[in-house]
């Protein structure tokens, strides 16, 4: 074999059998944490690309929540609905832009009900994806406390952005936080087990072995034979970001109605924690754990702990948030002097391979933000259009006008708005 097709078959091998190493994944919402303060400003943009950023896409009975945050100091809510009487409903959404077609993507999400009777006429919280050119995807939620989400999509063939939302009829206060859009990622090696082996699961393996027949998806799952005292298997994930969320999600049955198999995560610095299945078809779960400080790995596993026969597919471990206190302070004090115009240094700086330039513009404006280089020539025009009063997000990627990598080097990026421009200076490092 040519040492040009060796190498090429190393690297797909690595592909298939290893987890996601490196996590300089991008959140693709705006505002996902509600930490602007300035989420739903009424505008005329319904399902619309091209429209002002953040939770401005539309909006029924919602409002920004202090009380109820899952992290920081806001959340997004939906106003209690009355039962009886004549149906009413509220949401809100967001246009997410940017998007490739074809691609797949994961929408997360954290949501709750204050209450939930089940009466004539009541409905739960939904959380969804729609208007990416398929069918939208959704789930339901009916509980007082936080559930975290984690839904798969694939873009249309001809598709570049989606509306993420939440949405209920009658019933309690909905409260949601901490939205992400993100490009697929699994940090599991061999997490839908379709190199058909136990490649990647090395931490333990006890009774368990690869199957081909009660699959979900694909061509394999794997089989737990509990024989007396249990059977399971586990991998280490590596390199975790302290502060960070991440989320579990797998699908599991068991052979015999009424047994028991369980996903879960420990010696992560925190307590263990497990979703527990008991259903002859294939049941999907999702658990969501935050990394304490000064820990980067995690015990993720699959384990039956008695006799009995159980299964697994489709085991996905993502990132949820993003260790937030530098992106909250930065929201914070952008927000204090959103009334006039403001261009804040980008973050991270310098950066490879990104950055988010961020700026407040105190009413609608039409804004040219440029990059430029030491000698003054434009690099790339990273947006020129109409903005809404507020706070915005910018990304730029290290690339020009033509989609090539600039040099490494200082650069310059200008605002051009209101009645003068405002510069800052960045560095990137290729």
């Amino acid at each position: 074999m040519k040492v040009k097709n060796l190498l090429w078959v190393i690297i797909v091998t690595l592909t298939l059998t290893m987890g996601v190493m490196a996590q300089d994944l991008k959140n693709y919402v705006e505002d996902p944490g509600f930490e602007w303060g300035t989420a739903f400003v009424e505008d005329t943009t319904f399902y619309a690309a091209g429209g002002p950023p953040g939770w401005t896409g539309w909006i029924n009975k919602a409002f920004l929540d202090d009380l109820f945050p899952h992290t920081g100091a806001w959340s997004g809510a939906i106003a209690e609905i009355p039962v009886e009487g004549d149906y009413d409903d509220g949401g809100f959404g967001q246009v997410v832009e940017g998007l490739k077609p074809g691609e797949n993507y994961l929408m997360t999400a954290f949501g709750r009900l204050d209450w939930f009777t089940g009466t004539t006429n009541e409905w739960g919280l939904y959380i969804g994806v729609q208007a990416f050119g398929r069918p939208k995807v959704q789930t339901t939620i009916f509980d007082p406390e936080y559930v975290p989400v984690i839904l798969k999509f694939t873009m249309g063939d001809t598709n570049t952005w989606a509306d993420v939302w939440g949405w209920r009829g009658p019933g309690g206060e909905a409260t949601m936080d901490d939205f992400g859009v993100w490009d697929y990622h699994n940090f599991l090696a061999n997490g839908d087990f379709e190199t058909g082996d136990l490649s990647g699961w090395d931490a333990w393996q006890y009774n368990v072995a690869i199957e081909t027949v009660d699959t979900l998806a694909g061509n394999y799952s794997v089989r737990i034979d509990g024989v007396d005292w249990g059977g399971g298997c586990a991998q280490i994930v590596k390199d975790l970001k302290p502060g960070a969320t991440y989320g579990l999600q797998a699908s599991l049955k068991v052979a015999t109605e009424g047994d028991t198999v369980y996903f879960g995560v420990k010696n992560y610095g925190a307590d263990e924690l497990q979703f527990h299945v008991g259903n002859t078809a294939y049941t999907q779960g999702t658990l969501s754990f935050t990394m304490p400080e000064g820990n980067t790995e995690a015990e993720i596993y699959v384990w039956k702990d008695h006799a009995g026969v159980a299964f697994c597919d489709n085991y996905l471990m993502c990132l949820m948030i993003e260790p937030t206190e530098t992106a909250v302070e930065a929201a914070k004090n952008i927000s204090s002097v959103s009334k006039s115009y403001v261009l804040e240094q980008n973050y991270p700086n310098p950066f490879n391979p990104r950055t988010v330039i961020r700026f407040a513009l105190p009413c609608s404006e039409l804004i040219k933000l440029i990059v430029y280089d030491l000698t003054g020539s434009e690099v790339k025009t990273l947006t020129h259009r109409t903005f809404s009063q507020g706070i915005h997000a910018v990304e730029w990627d290290g690339t020009d006008q033509q989609g090539n990598v600039v040099p490494t080097g200082i650069y310059f990026y200008k605002l051009e708005a209101g009645t003068y421009p405002q510069v800052r200076k960045l560095t990137f490092i290729k």
